[in-house]
């Protein structure tokens, strides 16, 4: 479980790294703090609840996405499932 999430939401960070690397069955990730800067700050946390579908390499795409239309959204949600 991380607790203060939001302290990975810069996926190139030190810290971000760390916890990447941490080996567990299950995560949980915790925040109080809105993620609303970018795209990228929720990447970071989906990258560390299931690192293998949302990989370092799909985070330009994902930034890149617009959420622009319900078809984006839909595309969006069968991501996150």
């Amino acid at each position: 479980m991380l607790d203060e999430a939001h302290y990975i939401k810069n996926h190139t960070s030190q810290t971000a790294r760390a916890a990447f690397a941490l080996r567990a069955e299950r995560r949980w990730v915790v925040t109080g703090t809105p993620l609303q800067n970018s795209p990228d700050e929720l990447f970071a946390l989906l990258h560390f609840l299931a690192p293998s579908k949302f990989t370092p390499a799909a985070s330009e795409a994902f930034a890149a996405e617009k959420i622009d239309s319900e078809a984006k959204c839909a595309r969006l949600r069968d991501m996150l499932q």
